[in-house]
């Protein structure tokens, strides 16, 4: 299994790579008047209205830094066909893990209800991302 990682401060987080669309450069926003400050704005993507969310600003509570490797994540929703998009820094690479290594988490914390568990790798722990929880949660019943 393919995962995309990326990081909100010094901390890795990933997301499964067979939820990504496409992985596009920083483009302008379409501000949303009085909007949560997690989401950026809208984009045209490829000819649909797609809704932008600061996973820096959602999972961090700061807004991701304009970095080189600062990209914009390209999602489809799991029950609607929508598409939207999450902007995160430091995307530069994927990791081929074994769906075995992913950790499940044994509590249930109410700030960590996006993170569907966790993957030791190189060292490293890194978080996995639920998008359709994130969907569901922030953009599903906002009318765009």
């Amino acid at each position: 299994m393919l995962i995309l990682p990326f990081k909100i401060g010094k901390n890795e987080f990933s997301i499964r790579i067979e939820k990504i669309i496409e992985i596009i450069p920083i483009v302008e926003f379409l501000p949303i008047p009085e909007s949560q400050e997690y989401i950026c704005g809208l984009i045209n993507y490829r000819g649909s209205v797609c809704p932008v969310i600061d996973i820096s600003m959602l999972i961090g509570k700061y807004k991701s830094k304009n970095y080189l490797s600062t990209r914009i994540i390209i999602l489809k929703s799991q029950d609607t066909n929508n598409f939207f998009g999450l902007l995160a820094e430091q995307v530069t690479e994927t990791i081929d893990i074994q769906e075995f290594s992913i950790n499940k988490f044994a509590v249930s914390i109410s700030t960590a209800k996006y993170i569907e568990g966790t993957i030791l790798f190189a060292g490293k722990i890194i978080q996995l991302i639920n998008t359709d929880i994130i969907y569901n949660d922030k953009l599903k019943y906002i009318n765009i």
